[in-house]
């Protein structure tokens, strides 16, 4: 392992001596691609009708809709044989409301 303290001799890789062997490509066989957008705004003035806007629209119905209206239909008859639902019971005393169970309470003093 005699070359393990050597440096590699690279002075023949300057800029200089490199820089003017860099080849540029012949572009004049490649297409131009002049219509390319450049980001700026363009109008649409006779390019679009707005009469034409939504022609293209087709109206479809759901696939499944006769599953979703036989569905529908058996939960509202089923909601209709459940029975109403009890009304709650006045909790409190038997007092209704707020009023009516102060109005008793308004005359004691301590």
């Amino acid at each position: 392992m005699a070359g393990q303290g050597k440096k590699p001799h690279l002075s023949g890789y300057n800029y200089g001596a490199i820089s003017s062997l860099v080849l540029t490509a012949d572009r004049s066989a490649l297409p131009r691609r002049n219509k390319e957008p450049n980001g700026a705004p363009t109008s649409l003035v006779g390019r679009v009708n707005p009469r034409d806007m939504g022609s293209h629209v087709q109206c479809e119905t759901p696939k499944d809709l006769e599953k979703k209206k036989k569905k529908a239909s058996d939960g509202q008859d089923a909601s209709e044989k459940q029975p109403a639902k009890r009304k709650t019971q006045a909790t409190g005393f038997g007092y209704t409301d707020i009023i009516e169970a102060t109005q008793d309470v308004e005359g004691l003093t301590y």
